[in-house]
């Protein structure tokens, strides 16, 4: 009895600590987007330029893979969630979804707390990518449709991201669509609704994604499901194209 009652302490102060993390993350984005339509959208030929308050060690950063990756990379994993938002927000949709077709590798961003992380991480690579490895990226094809990339966790710790053992797995249409996020301007919006049946807990899941300003090859996303709060709730990613092997 009394393990159970403990065990049932525990869940509860869990489930207690994640809806004020949600609620937090909820309050911010509402406060970050309302504040964002007084500032100008960034241009292309903008680069995005991070303070020192923007920027830190968050415990995103994989410093096994981080030479490897591009540095506009590199200062994503090291912002915060509030500041890649308002980045989000001052950035634009890449110009056409023709521009968007190959492989891009992918990871998750600071998602305002340990908790929060920890969340992300487990419903990105354990949850929805179960038997395929840890989530690698996405794949854009030229029907407007796309898979997200798996690759084995053992195969990037022992020899780095290689494209040798890639698992492409869950179909997403893109399309450039109003911002369900930012009203008034546009993102490019992955929907997942047509490649899963209403009952499946990925049915609701939708990104949007942009261009990071000076980056073209980089894209900074916000990723939600609505049963988890939605786009006020989501969490931040970065895709960058995949280099073209020899």
């Amino acid at each position: 009895m009394i393990l159970v009652s403990g065990v049932k302490l525990v869940t509860s102060a869990f489930a207690v600590a994640l809806a004020t993390q949600c609620a937090r993350n909820m309050i911010q984005a509402v406060v970050i987007v309302r504040s964002s339509n007084s500032v100008p959208i960034l241009t292309n030929s903008s680069d995005i330029c991070i303070t020192s308050a923007s920027s830190s060690t968050n415990g995103v950063i994989d410093d096994a893979t981080s030479a490897s990756l591009p540095a506009a990379v590199i200062v994503l994993q090291g912002m915060k969630r509030k500041y890649l938002l308002n980045l989000f927000c001052q950035s634009r949709p890449p110009s056409n979804e023709v521009w968007l077709i190959g492989d891009w590798e992918g990871c998750l961003l600071d998602n305002n707390s340990a908790m929060m992380n920890f969340v992300s991480s487990i419903l990105t690579h354990m949850f929805f990518g179960v038997g395929y490895g840890r989530w690698n990226g996405k794949t854009f094809s030229t029907n407007s449709e796309g898979t997200y990339r798996f690759l084995p966790a053992v195969d990037k710790v022992a020899t780095g991201t290689t494209t040798s053992r890639i698992t492409e797995r869950h179909k997403f249409h893109f399309s450039l669509q109003p911002s369900r996020l930012h009203p008034g301007t546009s993102s490019v919006q992955l929907r997942y609704s047509k490649h899963h049946p209403r009952l499946s807990p990925w049915h609701t899941m939708m990104d949007e994604i942009r261009e990071v300003p000076g980056h073209p090859d980089v894209l900074i996303g916000i990723g939600c499901v609505a049963w988890g709060g939605g786009f006020l709730n989501g969490a931040p990613f970065c895709l960058w194209r995949k280099e073209q092997e020899d």
